[in-house]
């Protein structure tokens, strides 16, 4: 089953297709190793680099979800990402 990664909007330029990224049995990533490690050898480092400042700071106008609550509030990069997590990234769409 693995995990669920999508990026939306903008970012489908760097990630085009759903990637699920495959567990070990009793695995548990951080959202740190998942884009930083698994996601980059997938897809490349371009997408880490775009999202994460040098201080692996999520950059102003994008925002990650994980199981459809905003991963920077549920524990940021060092959230457990767990085998059937959905991981959905975006760009911020804002205005009236």
């Amino acid at each position: 089953m693995g995990v669920e990664v999508q990026a939306v909007g903008l970012l489908a330029v760097e990630m085009p297709h759903r990637v699920t990224v495959e567990l070990r049995p009793g695995e548990t990533l951080t959202l740190r190793s998942l884009v930083f490690v698994r996601l980059a050898a997938r897809v490349g480092e371009g997408l880490p680099h775009t999202l994460f400042d040098e201080e692996e700071r999520l950059r102003p106008g994008y925002a990650i979800l994980l199981d459809g609550r905003n991963a920077m509030q549920v524990g940021g990069l060092d959230a457990a990402v767990n085998e059937g997590a959905r991981v959905l990234i975006t760009a911020v769409v804002s205005g009236g």
